[in-house]
This record gives C-alpha cells, sequence and structure tokens, in this order.
C-alpha cells in the first residue's frame, strides 16, 4: 500500500490564515463590546512594517467618543518567541509611526509567550517607543478569549472547546475592560512622549549639568578608542556635538550592550540595542550613534548565523553613515563568510564580488593596512 506523504505547511499561508481569523475575532469582539469600526484590514505583505494588521476604532461612553488606532502583529509560531524577532518588529513598526502615529502595537501569539528578556523591556516608563505595547499570548490568557468563539478556537489550535454562557460573559466582559484600559493607556503614551519630544526637539530630557555630560562624554569616547573593532571608534570630539549629555548617556548605552554581545549574551545585546534604537532613530543628532547601534545588531545577527538579517542591518548602519568603515569591513566579511557557506559555484561568485565592490574603493581611499582592517573584521565575525 503506498502512502501519502504528509504536506508540510506553507509558513506564509499558515501566517495569512492567522491574519484572516485575526480580523474575524477583532470584528467579533467589536460587535460584542459596541466598537465603531472605522478600519480593520491586513496590511499588503510588501508594506506591512511591524503590522499585519490596522485596527482604528472608536468608542462612545456617555456623550464622549474616543477614537483609538492599534497594529497588530500575527505570530504563529510553536517556539518561544525570541527578543531580536520582537525588537526587529518594534523597531519597524516605530519608524512607521512617526508619519502615522499609534496608539498600541499588540502582538498577538495565541500558542507562544514572550521571552522574558524582552517582555521586561516594554514597560511604558522605560519604553522607548511612543506607543504601548501590548501582549495577547497564553500567559495573557488569551486562549480563554478566542475560547468564547468555539469556531475560531477550533481553526487556530486545532481542537475543539466549549465554555459555559456564565464563563463566557465574564470573559467578555473581563476582556472590553482591559481592552479599553489598554486603549487609553497607549493614548496617554503617544501624547505624552510625541509632545515631550516636541518640546525638547526629539532629545531625551536628563537632568545633569553640563560639566558632568562632558565629563561623561569624554570618559565614553576614550573607553571607545581602547576597544576592539566591533565597538566603532567613537571620532566625534565634545567641539562638535550639539547635545554632549545625549551622546554620553546613549554611548554608555551602547557600550553596556556591546559588553553583553562580547561576553557571549547575544540575546540580551539584541534587546538592549533594540531598545536603543527606539531611542536615537529619527533624531538627526545622533546619526553615528544610529550607525554604531545598527552595525552592533548587524554582529549579533551574524554570530547567531542569521546572515541575511546582518547584512540589512549593516546596510542601514552605512544609511546612517555613509564614511563609516566598520559596518562596511563588516559587510564586506558577511559576503566573504556566505561565499564560503554557499554551495553553488555561481553565488559564491556573486558573494565575492560584492565582497570586492566594497574593498576596492576603500584601498584606494585607506591605502596601506586596510588588508588588516577587514581580515579583522572577518576573524571576529567567525567567532
Amino acid at each position: 500500500m503506498i502512502q501519502k506523504k504528509k504536506e508540510k505547511t506553507n509558513p506564509s499561508k499558515k501566517g495569512s490564515k492567522l491574519e484572516d481569523l485575526t480580523v474575524d475575532l477583532l470584528r467579533r469582539l467589536s460587535k460584542e463590546f459596541g466598537f465603531r469600526n472605522e478600519k480593520l484590514r491586513r496590511q499588503n505583505s510588501s508594506l506591512q512594517f511591524g503590522k499585519d494588521i490596522i485596527w482604528k476604532f472608536r468608542f462612545k461612553s456617555g456623550e464622549k467618543t474616543e477614537r483609538y488606532h492599534w497594529v497588530i502583529e500575527d505570530k504563529n509560531y510553536d517556539t518561544t518567541l525570541t527578543p531580536q524577532l520582537l525588537g526587529h518588529k518594534l523597531d519597524q513598526a516605530h519608524r512607521s509611526s512617526i508619519n502615522t502615529p499609534i496608539d498600541n502595537f499588540v502582538l498577538f501569539s495565541p500558542k507562544q509567550a514572550v521571552n522574558n528578556d524582552y517582555s521586561e523591556t516594554v514597560d511604558a516608563k522605560k519604553s522607548p517607543y511612543t506607543f504601548g505595547v501590548v501582549f495577547w499570548t497564553p500567559d495573557e490568557e488569551i486562549e480563554q478569549l478566542i475560547q468564547c468563539f468555539p469556531d475560531l478556537y477550533e481553526k487556530i489550535y486545532g481542537s475543539s472547546s466549549s465554555i459555559s454562557e456564565k464563563d463566557r460573559t465574564e470573559t467578555l466582559a473581563y476582556w472590553k475592560e482591559r481592552i479599553l484600559e489598554e486603549a487609553a493607556k497607549g493614548a496617554s503614551i503617544r501624547l505624552e512622549k510625541v509632545s515631550a519630544k516636541q518640546l525638547s526637539g526629539d532629545k531625551t530630557a536628563v537632568v545633569i549639568d553640563q560639566p558632568a555630560a562632558k565629563q561623561l562624554l569624554q570618559e565614553t569616547t576614550e573607553a571607545a578608542l581602547q576597544t576592539s573593532q566591533t565597538r566603532n571608534i567613537t571620532k566625534t570630539t565634545t567641539n562638535d556635538i550639539a547635545d554632549p549629555t545625549e551622546k554620553g548617556l546613549i554611548g554608555v548605552e551602547i557600550d553596556e550592550a556591546l559588553a553583553l554581545l562580547d561576553g557571549g549574551k547575544i540575546q540580551p545585546a539584541l534587546t538592549s540595542l533594540f531598545t536603543i534604537l527606539g531611542k536615537v532613530q529619527g533624531n538627526n543628532n545622533l546619526q553615528h550613534e544610529l550607525a554604531r547601534t545598527c552595525n552592533n545588531i548587524g554582529v549579533a545577527y551574524n554570530r547567531l548565523g542569521q546572515n541575511e538579517d546582518a547584512v540589512q542591518y549593516f546596510r542601514k548602519a552605512l544609511e546612517a553613515e555613509k564614511g563609516f568603515v566598520v559596518p562596511a569591513t563588516n559587510l564586506a566579511s558577511t559576503f566573504i563568510v556566505q561565499a564560503e557557506l554557499s554551495d553553488g559555484v555561481k553565488e559564491k561568485v556573486q558573494l565575492l564580488d560584492k565582497a570586492a565592490k566594497i574593498i576596492d574603493p576603500l584601498m584606494t581611499d585607506f591605502h596601506q593596512g586596510f588588508e588588516g582592517t577587514v581580515l579583522h573584521s572577518y576573524l571576529r565575525l567567525l567567532k
């Protein structure tokens, strides 16, 4: 008897199915809770930027009508969600929210919780984002909510479930109150942080005297000059810094993240680096800090073996600061690593050609010694 092979589920189809079910869930919740949906739709896969679904809704309480804008990121994973994955999505949502403010970013993961390393960093007081971050995960009782709709439950979890009318009524009442509280909290974060950025010129408000700030920056710069290649030597001096307080403090945070990275604690380092990324993006006075941060996210991804993600962030570093040699050497080295790992001759040639196009102009600019710089970077990436 010939047995039929079990077909593997296409990950993109699996994710698309969950997005359809999520829209259905939100539509049903809106009807149950008396929300009026102004926009509820999936995003085009090429235009998501950290959000699978846009949910704009309004709720009338007495004479007052409140409007909210949420974005939902779906993850239909069976393994624990890592900090780097969530951080990457938050980074995309943050960039998107600069032009279109949002109240809440919701991670909808019905089967898996978020790694604790990252869940602790999205505390509203510490978060660099101008929106609230909400987890709809098993540890946040999302399964109990879905249980209120047995047909959706079976489609998401693959098994049947039943709930008494009393429990259903209590669960829906609890979730209505919770969603409205999260909506109000997210709107408050957006208004508070956006206003603070406008008032301070998009700078972090820190109470510290200027002499102390300059001393801190000087110590940070001196420390950076003594570190290894991945520490991205800072060339800026106190004479050409618009805000030494902010640059100094961000520099300290980057160095702390790099200490984790050099110590082999890659996931905590990524968590810290993505938090820093949220602070420095969109601030023209922190372009070098943005470049350093992106470069080191690339190094972290490289050490995890995620070379495509590494390439993406090395390029972001170069976009932030075109003359920054460190991410250029790291990018060239990554192409060399990818070429070594490739089995195809054509792909090897293409990757080595990409590396050569980076190295050749830099060799012309820097003449002697650059071969050693590329080699040093290459060897570090192999660790």
